[in-house]
């Protein structure tokens, strides 16, 4: 029995869609029988028989199947998927400040996009080493191992009085303190 040639036609579009879909996402068997059901279409002039199309459209439906077990697909909600398209989103200071931790700050995005939050605080608290290593630096006291050790340093600093404060700093790195911050 033929198939009727406007089904035809609306199966080649359709199979031309799926062409496109189908590379894109990887499934690169299924994509070939796609192009080859639109060369067999072509071929013939839109003139199958139904049993003829239909056998093709159930082995380019187990390729698809095939396909698929070859390849990995992650499902990501619309938010994770910003998170993981745009990992830079929000760190544009913290990048502009410390270019270096740019891997590190896309990190954190994309395992929070991909729900590995332990690993996304891994990330944030290399960032925030980092921080406190350039903060130490500019007030002089990184000390011979550079790291978490220097908050130390830094809370002393911290903790002095003001006045104090003042000295101690620019004893090790010159600055002009122009107003007193309100603490």
């Amino acid at each position: 029995m033929p198939l009727n040639s406007s089904i035809a036609v609306e199966i080649y579009a359709y199979v031309g869609v799926a062409f496109g879909e189908l590379e894109v996402h990887g499934l690169h068997t299924a994509a070939r029988k796609c192009q080859r059901i639109q060369e067999h279409l072509q071929t013939w002039h839109m003139q199958v028989k139904y049993g003829e199309m239909a056998s093709m459209l159930r082995e380019l439906r187990e390729r698809i199947e095939d396909d698929l077990h070859a390849v990995v697909f992650v499902c990501l909600s619309q938010e994770e998927s910003q998170l993981y398209d745009q990992p830079e989103k929000d760190w544009e200071d913290v990048r502009r400040r410390f270019p270096k931790v740019r891997h590190d700050t896309e990190e954190v995005s994309k395992c929070f996009a991909f729900q590995r939050y332990s690993a996304a605080l891994f990330h944030v608290l290399l960032v925030a080493e980092f921080g406190v290593i350039e903060t130490a630096k500019l007030f002089g006291v990184e000390g011979d191992k550079p790291g978490w050790g220097c908050l130390d340093r830094l809370q002393r600093i911290n903790d002095k009085k003001w006045t104090d404060k003042t000295s101690g700093v620019t004893q090790n790195r010159p600055c002009r303190v122009t107003s007193k911050p309100a603490i």
